[in-house]
Order: structure tokens, then sequence, then C-alpha cells
């Protein structure tokens, strides 16, 4: 049996060299880290490319018997991997692995690796915790956790390279004041008070490591308004309402009544007394709806309105505005005709004096005049539908 050590070197006999009968297609090594909280199975991750298989191996006395590989750790004793149990790993350890490669011939050759030195337990955030957005004069303590990132205070944001996450803790510094949870009872926010935030996470290894938000300083709250409102009736019974008020994300309430004395802001809000009422989100521009239905004819409406953001309420805003009468005079058609297209087509003219309601035709071989009803009954009548100009010209085409 001869035996080697796996330094690329040969051994000399008598001034003369040995040559290697062992050797490695890829030379045994360690690559990448290990972390405090690993354990020796951990090691196994590491290797070289077929670091422990046999196949990694030649020899040219014959083929390779067996590749064992042993770990040793701060320079102790070699252990045969797998270590059962495995030995944890703790920053700062020092780790090595042996590999004793046998042939068919008995001969031996020992590779060693490299030293790999255990780093510090390396958690990491999905998404970093921040605070954003703004915190307001008029909120509390309980508001804080609108500011923050995404999962911030959820394990599922923390990966750690030594196990899984066990815990997630937020605590809150207010004016420079000490880290702690935010307290039972809701504490009110001041303009120019500061507000910072700590995730203290712990990995299933007992590895621990903060991560600190930036600063937060609580503003005045931002000033709503309803600057204004034009009502413009769209009929006997609708309106349409058209609303500039803010800032984005306010919540906008209009109200319909026959009084012109204001409704309070609790009763606009909802609609106590109102003929119609309702309610929508600013999105940043002014807002032109059909807005209250089911009004009656002829008769004097107030609209009024208010934004209402974060708790504060806009002055109240109104306008007035009268639904028109109703129609009881026919409309006058004229310069009827009719052209024939084709055999089997034509196209049918009228003007009419009204711009809305319904326009009926109806096409007959017989030359007998019908009635109102007959013309609205037809078996071939066309309702003609939004009409908004006087005159205006209605084609139908084809009619067969």
């Amino acid at each position: 049996m001869k035996f080697g050590l796996g330094l690329g070197l040969a051994r000399k006999r008598g001034g003369a060299s040995v040559p290697t009968i062992i050797t490695a297609t890829a030379t045994p090594a360690l690559s990448g880290t290990l972390y405090d909280g690993n354990d020796t199975d951990d090691v196994v991750a590491l290797y070289s490319a077929d670091l422990d298989q046999t196949s990694n191996y030649a020899s040219t006395a014959g083929t390779i018997s067996t590749a064992v590989v042993a770990v040793s750790i701060n320079g102790g004793a070699y252990e045969t991997m797998p270590v059962s149990p495995a030995t944890a790993l703790a920053e700062d350890d020092t780790v090595r692995i042996r590999v004793t490669v046998t042939d068919s011939a008995a001969n031996v050759r020992v590779f060693f690796t490299n030293a790999l030195t255990v780093a510090a337990a390396n958690i990491t955030a999905v998404v970093t915790p921040a605070l954003s957005g703004a915190l307001y004069d008029n909120q509390d303590t309980d508001d804080i956790p609108t500011t923050y990132s995404a999962n911030m205070a959820s394990t599922a944001n923390y990966a750690s390279t030594a196990g899984t996450i066990s815990s997630a803790v937020v605590t809150v510094s207010i004016n420079g004041g000490a880290f702690a949870a935010l307290p039972g009872s809701p504490v009110a926010l001041e303009i120019d008070d500061t507000v910072q935030a700590r995730v203290t996470v712990t990995d299933s290894a007992a590895n621990v490591t903060t991560f600190t938000t930036g600063i937060l300083t609580v503003e005045e709250a931002v000033a709503v308004f309803a600057t204004s409102v034009v009502a413009t009736p769209t009929g006997g019974t609708t309106a349409q309402l058209e609303i500039d008020a803010g800032p984005v994300g306010a919540d906008v309430y209009w109200f319909v009544s026959t009084s012109a004395t204001p409704p309070s802001a609790a009763d606009l809000k909802a609609g106590t007394g109102a003929v119609d009422f309702g309610t929508f989100e600013v999105t940043g521009v002014p807002t032109a709806f059909d807005g209250p239905s089911g009004l009656t004819a002829s008769t004097l409406y107030y609209v009024y309105v208010l934004s209402s953001h974060l708790g504060v309420d806009s002055a109240i805003v109104s306008d007035s505005f009268t639904t028109e009468a109703v129609d009881v005079t026919a409309p006058t058609l004229s310069s009827q005709g009719a052209t024939v297209l084709d055999t089997t087509s034509a196209e049918l003219r009228v003007e009419t004096d009204e711009g809305r309601g319904l326009l009926y035709a109806v096409v007959s071989t017989v030359n007998d005049e019908p009635d109102a009803t007959q013309i609205k009954a037809g078996p071939r009548s066309i309702r003609m539908t939004g009409l908004n100009t006087t005159p205006r010209p209605i084609c139908a085409s084809p009619m067969r």
C-alpha cells in the first residue's frame, strides 16, 4: 500500500520523484458561506463538484474503491461525514474537509480543502422596513401602522440563512424616546412630533437582527375643501352635478333639498331630510356626473356639498337649480321625405323641433294614413332615440 497527501506533490524516493498514483479531476474545495446557526449538515452544500464521489478520482494502479469525507471544526479531530448528530456551527468557527481516497490496490491519498470561517447569521428583508405616507395632528398612535411598508410586521417579510424566522416585533419611538410597543390606549399626535419604527427579527437559531426605519414628522392636518358645485337640470326629474373638491382621497357628500337652509354636516353626510343624496371619493379632477333623480318638474332645488378627509370637514358650498317643466306640447315634424336607395331599401328624412323624445316611423304599401297608435305599434315601425338638436334630420336606412 502506498500513502500520499493531496498537496499536488509526488513523494521522493532516493532523490527521485515517485509519480502520483491517485489524482482528483476537481480538486476538493469548499466554496460559499457558512453562517452562525448552520451545522455540519450544511457543509455538504459547499463541496466542490463530486468532492465525495469516487468518480472524481482516478488511480494509475486500479479503480477507486472509496472516498471518505471527514470534517474538522476549529482544528480539532476529523469526524466522518455526516456527523451524527450534526454539530452546530457558531460565528468565527473554522471548518475544513479531508477526503481519504483508496484505490483497488490499497493505495491511499488524502486531500484537504481550504478552511472556511463561519460568518454571522444573515437575516434579510424582502421589503426593507420603512415608514411612508403621512401622519397628521388629528391622528393618534393607532394610525402609525398605516404607514408601515408592506408586511413590515410579518415574519413572511424576512428570511434567515440559519433557519426559519420566529418573530418580527415592531417597536416605535416618539420624539426620539425609547423604542417601545405601541401604547394600549391611543396617544394623540401633535404637529412636528417625530415617529420612527424598529423591527427586531429573530430566527429559529436565536439569531437577532434589527431594522430601523427613517423618521416621519407629524404634519398639520391636510385642509379639505369643496370649492364649487354647479347644478344643471337635465329634464323634469333629473339634474347633473359638477363638483370641484379635495384633496385627492377625500370623501365628497352631496345633498339635494327644496330648503334654502343648509343642513348640518352630520345630516348632509347621512342624507337626513334630502330629496336625494350621495357620496364619492375625490380622484384629482372636477367630477361631473348624473346626480339627483326622482325630482319634481318645475321645482326649485338646492344642492349642498362638503368634503371630509381624516376627520376634518370642509365648509358647505351650494348651488340651486330649477327642474324643467313638463313638456305638454307635441313636437312639430317637417321636411319629411323618402329617397329610394335600391330595390329593397329606402332612406327616410324628417326634422323635429324638439331635442328629446322618441321618433317613430312606419312603412306601408297601403295608401291609408295610420293613426298614432298604429304607427307606434306598426310591425315595421322604427324608434329613433337620443335626439338632442333642434331641428335635426333623422335618417333610417335600410327600410324593408
